[in-house]
């Protein structure tokens, strides 16, 4: 009695099922640096490999638009920035009510800050921002909140900046409040 169909191979190696294995794809190397050099903010620079040009900050860094007390101020200021924001996560030194016991509060960061380091970054982010408050506070208050924004989409967010004149009038007060030289 004759099978319907194509005749079967023989001598094939078969998956579990049966069917006739597949030839293993080709190993594909990646070059990654070839792919880092390859992305658009990298291309045109001089050293493409500079960890400097991962951010907004650091490009403007090397395109000479801000200085090295800038940049630092700025880097710091992210720092403080993202520990507080991990610290909101934080528990708290402080009683909790029923809804926040049964809600929760997980973060999915890779260590939960203990109540003591929580309480430490949010001094450090109060500290940064009432220097920032008080460097700002000749300027009028229009001028002063944009100056904060253009911190916060610049620094924090890393978006490009336009205004770089007033970015450097932020980070020279926070770089005074640090104290780099």
């Amino acid at each position: 009695m004759s099978r319907a169909g194509r005749k079967r191979k023989h001598m094939a190696r078969r998956e579990a099922n049966g069917d006739v294995q597949r030839a293993p794809a080709p190993e594909r190397t990646v070059d990654v640096i070839a792919v880092v050099i390859e992305q658009p903010h990298r291309k045109l620079a001089r050293e493409p490999r500079d960890p400097r040009l991962e951010n907004e900050l650091g490009r403007m860094f090397l395109r000479g638009e801000i200085d090295h007390r800038q940049y630092a101020a700025g880097n710091r200021w992210a720092g403080i920035v993202a520990r507080m924001r991990r610290a909101i996560d934080a528990p708290s030194d402080q009683a909790r009510g029923l809804l926040g016991v049964m809600v929760g509060g997980a973060s999915g960061s890779a260590r939960e800050m203990t109540a003591e380091e929580a309480n430490e970054a949010r001094a450090a982010y109060r500290n940064a921002d009432h220097a920032l408050g008080y460097g700002l506070a000749s300027y009028s208050g229009r001028t002063a909140r944009l100056i904060r924004l253009i911190l916060k989409r610049a620094v924090i967010q890393d978006e490009p900046c336009p205004y770089a004149p007033e970015l450097r009038l932020g980070l020279n007060v926070l770089a005074r409040h640090f104290e780099i030289e």
